[in-house]
């Protein structure tokens, strides 16, 4: 949610690191989540400064207040050990997701922050004891939930293939991704000048299946971000969850600018969905 006052978190000078480090986590240590740490990842929840309006409401719950009967926690994305989940449940209209991508993923960074391990997990979770514990409302859903814990001291060799499937660890090269002045002319890193560092953390953001479909073309000073949607991904879920991914990359290159002091602010513009070159929808710019 938009909030007219902004917070500023304490691991931000050191943004690009967090990033860097920050691992999707699949096994947990039976050690628990403390009050203070949860408190401290709600408050990332409600930066101020999300460019997107919403909808969505959060809570942090924990395995032990549920029943392990029905639980079953662990048939969701394979996820071991974990007793704590940050989850979301929202209504959708125009650019929620985004908003949601772009307020968990402050989220998952002060997490790393304090040592504390996360996993995105996709999917619908309406009739799960999720949807329950938020109480959920009937013209909600329940799109994400993130298991939170300090992690194993291995990743497991599920955890391994899990990343090898998805690709987790390859990601396309920075002149894929972004552009110059047009859509589809390639943009080197030492062409993109103060924004090169913002948009590389972009680059390493995680995303759904490691699709990666965010794209961004610089024109001077100004960053405009679209959403590259893989042909029938949107249909595996009741929601776009690539939506998500570009909020998580949006995420980053905000945390970025702030990291090294480049003043702007995001606003959608009137003329960049007309420059592009295939099924790509323009979603925000970001103005310096």
């Amino acid at each position: 949610m938009l909030n007219n006052q902004t917070q500023t978190l304490n691991w931000l000078a050191d943004a690009e690191g967090i990033i860097r480090a920050r691992r999707s986590t699949r096994g947990f240590k039976n050690t628990p989540v403390t009050q203070e740490t949860q408190a401290r990842i709600m408050h990332a929840l409600n930066t101020g400064r999300n460019p997107f309006k919403s909808s969505h409401r959060f809570n942090i719950i924990e395995n032990s207040n549920m029943s392990d009967d029905n639980m079953k926690l662990g048939t969701y994305g394979v996820i071991k050990g974990a007793n704590t989940y940050l989850l979301s449940a929202m209504t959708l209209g125009d650019n929620h997701l985004e908003a949601l991508g772009f307020d968990m993923e402050y989220a998952v960074l002060q997490a790393q922050s304090e040592g504390i391990g996360t996993c995105w997990l996709g999917g619908t979770f309406n009739k799960s004891q999720f949807a329950a514990a938020i109480q959920l409302q009937s013209n909600e859903i329940v799109p994400i939930v993130i298991p939170l814990g300090v992690p194993a001291d291995k990743a497991g060799l599920v955890g391994q293939m899990i990343r090898g499937l998805a690709g987790s660890n390859n990601r396309l090269p920075f002149e894929s991704l972004f552009f110059k002045g047009t859509y589809g002319s390639p943009l080197t890193m030492s062409q993109a000048g103060k924004y090169a560092q913002a948009l590389e953390m972009v680059r390493l953001g995680p995303s759904a299946s490691n699709k990666q479909p965010w794209r961004a073309v610089l024109d001077d000073n100004t960053v405009h971000f679209y959403l590259k949607p893989t042909k029938g991904y949107a249909k595996a879920l009741s929601y776009d969850i690539q939506r998500v991914d570009m909020g998580i990359a949006i995420c980053h290159f905000d945390a970025m600018v702030q990291a090294q002091g480049i003043p702007g602010h995001f606003e959608k513009l009137k003329g960049p969905e007309l420059e592009k070159s295939d099924d790509s929808e323009y979603i925000i710019s970001f103005v310096s």
